[in-house]
């Protein structure tokens, strides 16, 4: 959710990182719920900017594609 504390998200970024060091994709899937999708800005380019130095967005343009409420972005590793 977009009301993740800022030490869960750097665990999450820190596992993503060492999938990504062994060659795997990594999924981030972000969920709103009411009125949260107001702040939906604010957590995927965090993310991107924090893992862009060891992974490339497999998505289309590199944004997130919407589902409803839910949010997601795929990563490929670097080669």
């Amino acid at each position: 959710s977009p009301n993740i504390g800022k030490a869960d998200c750097d665990t999450k970024l820190r596992k993503a990182n060492e999938f990504l060091s062994d060659g795997h994709r990594v999924r981030f899937s972000v969920r709103f719920r009411g009125r949260e999708v107001t702040h939906a800005g604010e957590v995927m380019p965090r993310l991107t900017a924090e893992i862009a130095a060891s992974a490339v967005s497999g998505t289309q343009l590199g944004n997130p594609v919407q589902f409803d409420r839910n949010w997601n972005i795929i990563y490929i590793p670097k080669k």
